[in-house]
């Protein structure tokens, strides 16, 4: 059977048809209803256990050289003086496993650890992408994390199942990123940055909303933090979509304490700070597009 190849490609499989190009004269369509296909590299890609009625003839388990990403690189912060370092680094893996299962089709590689206390991963594009890492960070509170973003090309090609092995200058300002973030933290307050392959205004713009919206959180009390840990939970993307009474239940608080909570934190403010900066970013990302 021949066709338009993403005209077999399920809408909802955003992680598919970003690798299925609009022209596809260059692949060959392949439908069976016998025993799933594997792919050419004979690994266990998504393409093996998600999609056993296509089969690609080209490389598309494997994202190709030359892709636009967005990279991630994120390390613990004074991983050294942790009591019980091995304990920790299991709650970085059991995270970012949740992560990667919950986030399977906005991923463009999972992430990944590579060494004890540093882990990378890569995305197509910014949707998301700072909320994840809350989820990453306010997860492992009270450890800290720190983040480098680079917006770029990668050099190699890319496997979905795991980061490792990727470059390219996505990863080299992801790692000028995080070295930045590092040496010029503002105190100790400020835990993430920005660079891009090409130099943009947008870049400075993000880097400033960061910086404000990691000092907000830097000053909020245990209390505060519970709050949005609970946002998080509950996938509320818009401020206005939350539910006080809802919350304060789950909280087991009367609604009027919550209130003074969210008054004291900002944290809708904090949110729509972090979506105006991921909108942003996506607008950096697409100039490479």
């Amino acid at each position: 059977m021949t066709g338009s190849l993403r005209s077999f490609v399920p809408q909802d499989d955003k992680l598919l048809r970003s690798f299925v190009p609009q022209d596809d004269s260059l692949f060959i369509l392949a439908l069976t209803n016998a025993k799933p296909l594997n792919c050419i590299y004979k690994c266990n890609c998504t393409y093996n256990h998600k999609n056993q009625y296509l089969q690609l003839e080209l490389q598309c388990c494997i994202l190709c050289a030359g892709e636009l990403m967005i990279a991630i690189i994120g390390d613990i912060i004074k991983s050294r003086f942790i009591p019980d370092r091995r304990k920790t680094q299991e709650g970085l893996s059991a995270v970012l496993q949740q992560i990667n299962q919950r986030y399977a089709g906005t991923l463009a590689s999972r992430f990944t650890i590579t060494l004890g206390d540093e882990f990378q991963g890569v995305l197509r594009d910014a949707d998301g992408l700072l909320r994840i890492l809350d989820e990453i960070s306010f997860q492992l509170k009270p450890i800290n994390l720190r983040f480098g973003i680079g917006v770029g090309e990668l050099t190699t090609r890319l496997d979905p199942t795991t980061s490792i092995g990727a470059d390219g200058p996505a990863y080299w300002k992801a790692r000028e990123a995080i070295e930045i973030a590092h040496t010029n933290n503002d105190y100790g307050r400020a835990n993430i940055h920005l660079c891009a392959q090409d130099p943009d205004m947008l870049v400075d713009l993000i880097n400033q909303i960061l910086k404000l919206t990691a000092l907000q959180v830097s000053g909020w009390r245990d209390s505060q933090s519970e709050v949005y840990k609970v946002i998080l939970q509950e996938a509320i993307l818009d401020p206005d979509d939350i539910n006080h009474q809802k919350i304060a239940d789950q909280l087991k608080i009367q609604a009027s304490s919550l209130t003074r909570r969210f008054e004291s934190s900002g944290i809708k403010r904090y949110m729509s700070a972090r979506k105006e900066a991921e909108l942003a970013l996506e607008r950096l990302n697409q100039k490479y597009a």
